[in-house]
C-alpha cells in the first residue's frame, strides 16, 4: 500500500484487509478500550489526526511506570524522535536509541533527559548486542513485510523486566488511511503473530472515526484538500469534544496497541 497500486492491485489490497472486518473468531487475548481523562493542549501542534493525538497521549500518559530510574529505549521507525519528546514530557530518563531505514532525524527533541543516537538501518537487518527496558514503534509495524520476525527479534532484546510496545491501525482504519502499508491488524492477527500473552488496547471510538473520516480522509480523497488547515480552529474544537465522546461509544477504534512482557 505504501507504492503506487494499480486498480488491479488496490481491489486486491481491499479485499484482503477487508476480511479482517468480519472476522469473529473469538481469542484469548486480554483486550480494553483506553479512555482520555483531560485533553492536552500542548499534543495539538500541527493539527494532528485523531488517532496521531491518541497516540502521543497514551505514550505520554501512560508509558512511565518503570522499578528504575534511568532506562534503555528503542524506538523502532524513530522519524523525527519524537516518541522520545513524548518519553521526556512523562518525566522518563535515560538512553534512547533512534533506529530508522531514513534519516529524519533530530537530535533536540527529548534530549534534556535522554542520551540520544541515532542508528540509519533497517530493523529486519540490524542485529543488537544490548537489552533495553523499553522497545517502542508508532505506525511503524504496518509497513514491515515480515512484521512477525521483527515482533520475535526484538522480544529476545528485552531486559527481564522490560516490554516492547507497538501502536499500529486497526482493522477499521482501512476505510481512513485506505492503501497505507502492508496490511491493518485484528485481534486474530496479534495472536497468530505473537501469540495470547499480550495485552491489547484499543484507541479511539465511533467519533474520531468519523472526524477523521470527514475531514481528513474524504477532503483529501475528492477534492485533494485537508480541511484541518482551513478549519484549525474548529477541528481543534470538534477532537476534544469527539475524544470524549468516544468513551460512550468505543467502536470503530483506529489504533491498536499491542503490549509484550519479556518471557
Amino acid at each position: 500500500g505504501d507504492n503506487k497500486l494499480n486498480l488491479k492491485n488496490k481491489i486486491l489490497y481491499f479485499l484482503i484487509n477487508s476480511r479482517k472486518l468480519i472476522n469473529i473468531n473469538k481469542t484469548k487475548i486480554k483486550s480494553s478500550s483506553y479512555k482520555v481523562n483531560n485533553f492536552d493542549n500542548l499534543l495539538l501542534n500541527n493539527n494532528p489526526s485523531p488517532s496521531r493525538y491518541l497516540q502521543n497521549y497514551y505514550i505520554k500518559n501512560e508509558i512511565k511506570n518503570f522499578n528504575k530510574k534511568i532506562i534503555n529505549v528503542l524506538d523502532v521507525g524513530c522519524g523525527n524522535s519524537e516518541v522520545c519528546k513524548l518519553l521526556e514530557l512523562s518525566g522518563l530518563n535515560g538512553n534512547y536509541t533512534g533506529l530508522d531505514i531514513k534519516n529524519y532525524y533530530d537530535n533536540n527533541l527529548g534530549k534534556n533527559n535522554f542520551n540520544k543516537k541515532f542508528i540509519q538501518a533497517d530493523i529486519i537487518k540490524k542485529n543488537f548486542d544490548e537489552e533495553f527496558d523499553l522497545i517502542i514503534s508508532n505506525s511503524v509495524m504496518e509497513h514491515i513485510k515480515n512484521d512477525k520476525f521483527v515482533f520475535n527479534k526484538l522480544q529476545k532484546n528485552l531486559n527481564l523486566d522490560g516490554f516492547q510496545i507497538h501502536l499500529v491501525p486497526s482493522r477499521f482504519s482501512l476505510f481512513l488511511y485506505l492503501f497505507h502499508g502492508w496490511r491493518q491488524y485484528s485481534l486474530l492477527e496479534v495472536e497468530q503473530k505473537l501469540g495470547d500473552k499480550v495485552e491489547v488496547i484499543f484507541l479511539g471510538g465511533v467519533f474520531t472515526f468519523l472526524l477523521h473520516l470527514g475531514f481528513i480522509t474524504l477532503p483529501n480523497l475528492i477534492f485533494k484538500i485537508d480541511l484541518r488547515k482551513k478549519f484549525s480552529n474548529l477541528y481543534s474544537f470538534l477532537l476534544q469534544k469527539n475524544i470524549f465522546l468516544d468513551r460512550y461509544l468505543p467502536f470503530l477504534f483506529t489504533t491498536i496497541i499491542i503490549k509484550q512482557y519479556a518471557k
